[in-house]
């Protein structure tokens, strides 16, 4: 299943979009009880997704370096797609000398490092995406949404949402091996927003943790 953006190919210097009709339909806060199974899908589906822009373009990854629930659209099929390209650059091995992005307007889903990199080395940029990504999750799995200074929902979900009460609160019906998953994207979603940008793991990394069912080992931030 096409669980990635609309970037049907990727060739020389260009990128191929398919604008396909999509919604935003990002999945809002409030509701008394989440449906976790959309949640799910729409996470794994983004992670998917960015996999394949940082890995499956051989020696030209396209870093999006703007990820954040309003670039992230629902097809027909309720299939989330990455859009809102507006920033990234498709670099190979001949265009490594800088990313010059030219931002205009609020960036919430940015890391704070970012704003004081030169954003010229391409495993740095990747791993913006991830922080970027990272925040979705917690954002996606727990709805508390992003309030201002990032280190508020951070904290928030580190110290209340590893419990299986809070967990419950949230997705009452949920079958117990579901509230595992959803556990297990916190985790996932923490481990994305390491506030040393080495710490950061790969789209492939996540990939590999959703695909097994098996979350990383639980730790504070540095």
């Amino acid at each position: 299943m096409f669980l990635f953006d609309p970037i049907l190919a990727c060739k020389a210097n260009s990128l191929i979009i398919d604008f396909s009709p999509s919604t935003c339909c990002f999945l809002g806060h409030g509701s008394r009880e989440v449906d976790w199974h959309m949640c799910y899908k729409l996470i794994k589906g983004t992670c998917e997704g960015l996999r394949y822009l940082h890995e499956g373009c051989g020696d030209r990854p396209i870093l999006h370096l703007n990820l954040s629930p309003s670039n992230v659209l629902l097809d027909e099929n309720k299939v989330p797609r990455i859009t809102g390209f507006d920033f990234s650059k498709l670099i190979g091995e001949k265009n490594t000398k800088s990313v010059n992005a030219q931002i205009k307007g609020p960036l919430a889903y940015l890391p704070p490092d970012f704003f004081h990199s030169k954003g010229t080395d391409l495993k740095y940029l990747a791993t913006v995406d991830i922080y970027s990504l990272g925040l979705m999750i917690l954002d996606i799995a727990t709805h508390q949404g992003i309030k201002g200074n990032h280190d508020i929902l951070i904290k928030t979900v580190e110290n209340n949402w590893r419990q299986d009460s809070q967990i419950a609160t949230l997705y009452g019906s949920l079958e117990d091996k579901f509230q595992a998953q959803v556990k297990m994207c916190i985790d996932i979603g923490l481990h994305c927003v390491k506030s040393m940008p080495g710490d950061r793991p790969t789209a492939g990394e996540i990939i590999r943790w959703l695909d097994k069912g098996s979350k990383p080992v639980p730790g504070q931030r540095p």
